[in-house]
């Protein structure tokens, strides 16, 4: 009888011990899957910021490109200016 008592409790705590090893199990798995919502937004925001940093640079070539057309544009209008001006001083020679 008085081992029949020692099994008896033994297998309560057994019981008792796997019930907190399935809720141990429980808590390891919400870890784990809030780990990969973590790590599947990380992903993201790299991929992101990677995206950003790519426009980024994508706006300063056009940018530079912007500056050596408008400057191009400027020598031109000069050019234009100056040939104007000799027209006119041939036209008024003449």
């Amino acid at each position: 009888t008085r081992i029949t008592g020692m099994i008896s409790e033994l297998q309560s705590n057994a019981a008792d011990v796997t019930g907190a090893l399935s809720s141990i199990t429980a808590l390891i798995d919400q870890v784990s899957d809030v780990q990969t919502s973590i790590a599947g937004a990380v992903e993201e925001q790299s991929a992101t910021t990677n995206e950003i940093s790519r426009s980024v640079s994508d706006v300063a070539n056009a940018a530079a490109l912007t500056d050596r057309d408008a400057s191009d544009v400027v020598a031109h209008v000069a050019e234009v200016k100056a040939a104007s001006a000799d027209l006119q001083r041939v036209a008024t020679a003449g």
